[in-house]
């Protein structure tokens, strides 16, 4: 008995332990209303002599999570004088707070004779900025963020993103999707940050892979010379030339915590440039912001589709320097008049540790999510810090997962316009576009795709492709499937057997093969070339180091020449399509070895690892060696190829942004037609970035070839500069493409029609002009030198076609 007794003791200590951990911790909360009993929304709420608070939801309600002890608590509010609570907190507490409106006699700031005092005051500001800044060399932070999406169309989720559905007639937005996440960040100088997410929810709708939207990666840090919104940089309020730059005005006098508050209103001098509008708040003395409550004005809005961008944030002092306690983002637009959309942040910071030796390394994850963020259950988020809901959002949350918990049919699914439908969470089938196709070799096309997609834990993937040519009569197949390994899935084996049809000079044509198909049907022109490949693809590779991934296979085809087997067009049936270019015959059977060198930072989001640009630009480095062996894998030919890739991009100017990719191919042997190197051509009338677009598709190849294309981007810089054009949203760009491409003799001996070659320089430039609203740039190009027909095109460029 006395055994059993104490196996029983130990169950029960098992049990209780757990309990009594989180036991520790007890809840204080209530409300902060003014003196007519008025929610004071987003109030902070601190405790006195430590570096942890809270601040209310709109609805003036607060909540904190703290140890068993005794606490002073100051409330404040800007404009109210503060208030103060001694709690000796043993249980579950309730203390409501109410404010009474102050005024105070603020010091006299020296003024001379014909100066704007706020400018003075502004003055100070701009100097604390870099006292501030020079003394932060580091700090780590905690974080809990939440984020209502709201819609007048309910949302639905895939695996890594949402769908606005289109069947709501209604314009009223409510909220559609709710995502929260508790976060740890850390910085040190010069630009060093990384955030932790240690837990995360979300409403039904929304998938556990967008919720990496930190507070910390949203927030705007005002104490900088510029601030970021959609990748247009706006000129922050206490920049170093923000005196010259916004007028500034002192309309009120308040206080905070019993100490002194100017605030001051301002907008840019010129109304007409992109900027903030709205209120400061400059503490007394120290002449730190203490808050603010901004606007990006219309002409600082991207596009047509946003309506508003709004933040509010108050800072207070921890030790030496002013930190942010909170941040609220607000965004609002509609899509074409008929999806409008809200984004609303709120985010709490606290426990922060300033300039005390960071315990952390500063490596490529800018972003790591724990792998235990997605199942941390309810008694652990009663014992973090939280922001209250608001009634609202329970009856969101409530709506949309009992929404979600209804279960969809395939015909709920379906939809016309899909390019694939859903069979079930990780089956697909291709929608009814992309069933039918027409090419000059097959004619017309019937295809049928099955895609397998994140099974096994995301780990594989496969698609089965089957069609069917009328005019070949020849049935096409493949079957492609990756396994991908590591925690964050970073190694690969990837098995590709195909029995089919294939683009020449694919990879250099990026067009849809919906855009081949109505030119060919409509214009009675193919701008694609085929042949037929039988064959088996075998790889393994994966990350070696950070920035360094590895790649290996061996291929093993069959390749076969095709010829036009229809004439067929609804108009122009008297053209004739263009010959189908023909290969090299015979097995093509070799080693491929390719390497990646990608020196961006990435997001870990608990499954996968993605590349994020960085602010300061981005380069990749590729490099691929192919070996064709006619010993020891009974290759038809003996050849090398060696391609290297490298593409770049950097911001230049405001939100403009120059990039380019440089590509380089060379090889030793007779290399076939079908493995040389083609240039990057266009269409009639169209273009695409990153290509040249006097030169047709496949009209220049060879197998050696050095290629640059260049793109710089102005967005709506220049035009803004153009007083009468100015906010107009038109856009600008400039492009600029040069080649040297040459055949060797071995080469040159198995190729069936002579390719065009510049063995000098060729050089294209030109430009484009369009609207941030608009898919389209229309562009005008001309060629250098070589001029030989096509000197001069214009052309739209759309990701569309």
């Amino acid at each position: 008995m006395k055994r059993e007794g104490m196996i029983k003791l130990f169950f029960l200590a098992l049990l209780i332990i757990p309990v009594s951990l989180y036991s520790q911790q007890f809840n204080i909360a209530g409300k902060i209303t003014d003196e007519e009993g008025n929610a004071l929304p987003y109030a902070n709420l601190r405790i006195e002599g430590a570096m942890k608070g809270a601040s209310a939801n709109k609805e003036g309600v607060y909540f904190l999570k703290l140890e068993k002890g005794k606490y002073n608590f100051i409330v404040s509010f800007i404009g109210y004088k503060s208030d103060t609570a001694f709690v000796e907190l043993n249980k579950d507490t309730t203390v409501n707070f109410k404010l009474n409106r102050t005024s105070v006699v603020l010091e006299q700031v020296t003024v001379l004779p014909g100066e704007n005092p706020a400018e003075v005051l502004m003055a100070k500001a701009v100097d604390y900025k870099k006292v501030r800044n020079s003394k932060l060399n580091e700090y780590e932070y905690h974080a809990f963020t939440k984020i209502l999406i709201k819609t007048n169309q309910e949302i639905e989720a895939t695996d890594k993103s949402l769908e606005i559905s289109t069947d709501n007639d209604s314009d009223d937005v409510k909220i559609t999707g709710i995502i929260e996440n508790e976060s740890k960040g850390y910085f040190r100088k010069p630009d060093n940050f990384k955030e932790i997410i240690l837990a995360r929810k979300q409403t039904a709708n929304t998938p556990a892979d967008i919720n990496i939207i930190t507070g910390g990666r949203l927030l705007k840090d005002f104490y900088s010379e510029e601030i970021d919104f959609f990748n247009r940089p706006l000129k922050s309020p206490v920049a170093d030339d923000a005196l010259d730059y916004y007028y500034f005005m002192i309309t009120d006098t308040l206080t905070r915590d019993d100490k002194a508050i100017f605030k001051v209103i301002f907008e840019p001098r010129d109304t007409t440039d992109k900027g903030f509008v709205g209120t400061l708040y400059i503490a007394d003395k120290s002449f730190a912001l203490a808050g603010l409550d901004v606007h990006v004005n219309q002409p600082g809005l991207p596009g047509g589709f946003l309506d508003s961008i709004s933040v509010s944030q108050q800072f207070y002092p921890y030790g030496e320097v002013y930190m942010p306690a909170d941040y609220r983002l607000s965004v609002s637009g509609n899509l074409f008049g008929a999806i409008k959309f809200a984004f609303d942040v709120n985010t709490i910071f606290f426990d922060y540790r300033i300039n005390d030796s960071l315990d952390t390394e500063f490596d490529y994850a800018a972003i790591k999510v724990l792998p235990e963020a997605d199942v941390r259950d309810s008694s652990y988020w009663l014992s973090v810090q939280t922001i209250p809901y608001s009634f609202q959002e329970l009856q969101a949350y409530r709506r949309i997962d009992s929404l979600n918990a209804i279960e969809k049919t395939f015909w709920d699914k379906f939809s016309l316009l899909s390019p694939r439908l859903e069979i079930s969470k990780n089956l697909s089938v291709n929608g009814p576009l992309t069933l039918y196709s027409f090419n000059k070799v097959s004619g017309h096309l019937i295809s049928f795709n099955v895609m397998s997609e994140n099974a096994l834990n995301r780990r594989l993937n496969s698609e089965f492709e089957i069609s069917y040519g009328f005019n070949d009569k020849k049935t096409n197949a493949g079957i492609s499937t990756v396994y991908k390994f590591g925690v964050y899935r970073t190694g690969f084996v990837k098995l590709n057997l195909y029995d089919k049809l294939y683009e020449l000079f694919g990879d250099a044509i990026s067009y849809s093969k919906f855009t081949s198909t109505f030119s060919s049907l409509f214009y009675k022109y193919d701008f694609m070339d085929y042949y037929y490949s039988r064959g088996t693809e075998l790889y393994l590779g994966g990350e070696i180091l950070p920035f360094l991934n590895v790649n290996g296979g061996i291929i093993l085809r069959k390749d076969k020449s095709a010829t036009n087997n229809s004439d067929f067009s609804f108009f122009y049936r008297d053209r004739k399509f263009s010959a189908n270019k023909q290969i090299y015959d015979g097995n093509i059977n070799g080693l491929y070895l390719g390497l990646d060198f990608d020196f961006r930072k990435y997001i870990e989001d608990g499954y996968v690892r993605r590349r994020i640009n960085g602010e300061n630009g981005y380069i990749m480095l590729s490099g691929e060696v192919f070996h064709s062996n006619k010993d020891l894998l009974k290759s038809s030919l003996e050849f090398n190829t060696y391609r290297v890739t490298l593409k770049g991009g950097v911001g230049t100017f405001g939100a403009a942004e120059f990039q380019f990719v440089a590509e380089a191919f060379s090889s030793d042997g007779a290399v076939p037609v079908q493995m040389l190197h083609a240039l990057s051509g266009n269409i009639n009338s169209a273009g695409k970035s990153f290509s040249f677009r006097t030169i047709r598709p496949s009209e220049v190849y060879g197998d050696k070839c050095l290629a640059i294309y260049t793109e710089h981007d102005f967005k709506d810089e220049l035009f803004d500069l153009i007083p009468f054009m100015k906010n107009s949203k038109l856009i600008f760009t400039v492009h600029m493409n040069a080649a040297l491409i040459d055949l060797s003799e071995k080469s040159g001996n198995i190729v069936t029609a002579q390719p065009k070659l510049f063995t000098k320089p060729f050089v294209e430039a030109g430009f484009g002009i369009g609207h941030l609203m608009s898919p389209f740039v229309l562009e005008f190009t001309w060629k250098l030198n070589h001029s030989d027909g096509n000197n001069f095109v214009i052309g739209l460029n759309s990701f569309i076609f």
